[in-house]
């Protein structure tokens, strides 16, 4: 067998070194590739999981965008209905009920006597009886429309007259004294009435309390 030269040893290690470089960045090719695959893996799955979050997000706001739509509708509406509710109240208190209605009946001061009654929305009718004596009677009869902001009524045609019997209970005599007299029934919050008569002043420290029997 022939003895391998100085030259062909050192040419096989540079062989050698060669085929060891060249395993060495295979690998590294390798290493990188995978990496690569990785991060590109990675980079898929979280641009895949921005989008479902994205996705999510998007769904949310859609979501809440329609419970706010939903919500804005039923104020809308309740709005409605509250201002169609304040609308039917006002045409029933323009169209309902005579407000005097509260205050209809007999009523009773001293000697006194006082009977109210109403008609159509807002008029009102007041027929006030004054025995002075067993044989004498003075009437006061007035009508006006009732005033909701005084919570009063005034009128302009007030008649008075005074009718005198005789002891027997017979018709003797009537007078009307006037019947164009003015002045203003009052309504009080205890449900009394007060009487402002312009012609004599007949009304002074008289309060109308209800009657009952």
């Amino acid at each position: 067998m022939r003895a391998i030269s100085e030259k062909e040893i050192t040419a096989m290690r540079k062989v050698k070194t060669i085929s060891l470089l060249l395993a060495c960045a295979a690998a590294a090719c390798a290493m990188s590739a995978c990496s690569t695959a990785g991060s590109g893996t990675d980079t898929s799955s979280a641009a895949e999981s921005t989008a479902v979050s994205t996705a999510a997000s998007d769904e949310q706001s859609a979501d809440e965008s329609v419970a706010e739509s939903i919500a804005e509708s039923i104020a809308e509406s309740t709005v409605e209905s509250a201002a169609g509710s304040e609308t039917e109240s006002a045409d029933a208190s323009e169209d309902g009920q005579n407000p005097v209605m509260n205050f209809i009946g007999p009523y009773m001061a001293g000697r006194a006597s006082l009977n109210v009654e109403c008609s159509g929305s807002d008029g009102a009718s007041f027929t006030i009886h004054w025995g002075s004596s067993a044989t004498i009677s003075t009437e006061w009869t007035m009508s006006g429309t009732f005033d909701s902001e005084t919570n009063s009524v005034s009128y302009t045609d007030c008649k008075k007259k005074t009718t005198v019997y005789t002891s027997e209970g017979e018709l003797e005599s009537e007078d009307v004294e006037y019947e164009n007299g003015t002045g203003t029934m009052h309504f009080n919050e205890d449900y009394t009435i007060t009487w402002q008569d312009d012609m004599e002043n007949a009304g002074e420290g008289l309060v109308f309390e209800f009657y009952t029997d």
